[in-house]
């Protein structure tokens, strides 16, 4: 189904029944991209919460905007907040992986009496170190505007940002990457890793009020999504726990860890709510 933001048409997935649980894919991907990776295995959740997942504004079948501050983190939080609107969902589990952790992290603090929990897959680089990662995501966009997605593919080819141990573990993925990378929109692409390279998390000390319930999912080998800023944001956030995949049996488990977070919230969610 689409649902309007401003003057835009989102794409939605609905899926389950129980406590809302709005989720939030990662930079250049998709709804239909998680459906391949199958990394989370959201079926296993449909007897707990009502799914709500989506394609970002310029991704998937989502419309784009033409404007890299419109993809900026925080701009990206409004559209989440926007879905619950549509939804008439008053209080909800945020969660997201990558730019879609960020994602729901801004959605919390602009509506933290609104978000129950928080479920953040491999958080990307933040703070200090997001500059270097911004100034690749500038030079990709170049790249693009210059000699197409392929050029992208070509690259992505030699370099995966991917874990290793998850290329041997589950070599289609690449595979099945590459592909769907191939089908991306060469004029909103760049717009959109200008966003990216726009944005960071918020500031440390934002992050120290959040008392939300927090489960925060990692995986090591990722200089994208390195381990040090996981464990920082454990640090910070006072009311959360890290989980760490260090090998595809370990990235196996997440399915349940999930399962168990929200379901543990469903149950302590106030009956007012």
């Amino acid at each position: 189904m689409k649902i309007n933001v401003g003057n835009l048409n989102l794409y939605v997935k609905i899926s389950g029944k129980g406590i809302p649980f709005i989720w939030a894919h990662g930079l250049m991907g998709s709804t239909q991209f998680d459906d391949i990776a199958n990394w989370f295995n959201w079926d296993a959740l449909s007897d707990v919460v009502k799914l709500i997942r989506y394609d970002a504004r310029g991704h998937g079948l989502s419309d784009a905007s033409y404007t890299p501050e419109d993809y900026r983190w925080s701009n990206l939080a409004k559209d989440m907040i926007a879905i619950a609107d549509s939804l008439d969902i008053d209080t909800f589990i945020a969660g997201g992986q990558s730019m879609g952790c960020a994602t729901a992290i801004y959605t919390s603090l602009a509506v933290p009496e609104r978000v129950l929990g928080l479920v953040l897959a491999t958080p990307p680089t933040a703070w200090e170190v997001r500059t270097t990662q911004s100034a690749i995501w500038e030079q990709l966009a170049k790249l693009i505007e210059t000699r197409g997605v392929k050029a992208l593919v070509g690259l992505l080819k030699q370099r995966p940002l991917l874990p290793e141990w998850l290329l041997k573990s589950q070599p289609e993925i690449l595979e099945n990457l590459l592909k769907f990378f191939q089908t991306l929109n060469e004029k909103v692409l760049p717009i959109i890793l200008r966003g990216a390279a726009l944005s960071n998390l918020p500031p440390r000390n934002k992050l120290k009020s959040l008392k939300i319930p927090t489960l925060i999912l990692a995986w090591a080998d990722d200089a994208t999504h390195p381990l040090t800023v996981a464990e920082e944001l454990n640090e910070l956030l006072p009311n959360s726990q890290l989980i760490i995949a260090n090998n595809f049996n370990d990235l196996k488990t997440w399915p349940q860890i999930i399962r168990n977070f929200v379901t543990k919230l469903a149950h302590e969610k106030p009956k007012s709510s």
